[in-house]
């Protein structure tokens, strides 16, 4: 990962004298993509938008288009963009979530590739949304349910 960018922002909270505190930030990611298909994909961009709480906090963008094998594993670098978090009030939710060692998330992922069939190049679009809870401690995801959207 890398910190690309950071920034810090207050806006006039209505009937309040303290300012609303929110929070930018721009990151680089490595992300590792597993394929479970008998088929490799070919993909030319995946965008992920992410939720905590039902309040969209940020997307995962793809930097450039890449092979994923059958059935194998590639690394993805990605662009991580979170804009407007706001502090204070998400913050409290979020030491309640890291105090019983999961975070809820829910993402949504648009996929645009292709599959070769033979000679074929077959055109594959996708959007998928998955409910994820993540392991504070170990890091890892607990539990994904996901569906499929749509699949053109």
């Amino acid at each position: 990962m890398r910190l690309n960018k950071i920034d810090w922002r207050t806006e006039k909270s209505p009937g309040s004298f303290l300012p609303r505190v929110f929070l930018d930030l721009n990151m680089g990611l490595t992300v590792k993509v597993t394929n479970r298909d008998y088929l490799g994909v070919y993909y030319d961009h995946v965008k992920v938008g992410i939720a905590y709480r039902g309040e969209k906090i940020g997307q995962v963008t793809s930097e450039n288009s890449a092979y994923i094998p059958p059935r194998g594993t590639a690394y993805v670098d990605a662009t991580l963009d979170i804009h407007g978090i706001q502090v204070l009030a998400d913050v409290i939710y979020l030491l309640e979530d890291i105090a019983r060692g999961r975070i809820p998330l829910q993402t949504v992922t648009d996929f645009d590739g292709y599959i070769r069939l033979f000679s074929l190049k077959v055109p594959l679009q996708a959007i998928m949304s998955c409910e994820v809870d993540v392991d504070t401690n170990e890091q890892t995801v607990l539990r994904q349910e996901c569906d499929i959207g749509s699949i053109k």
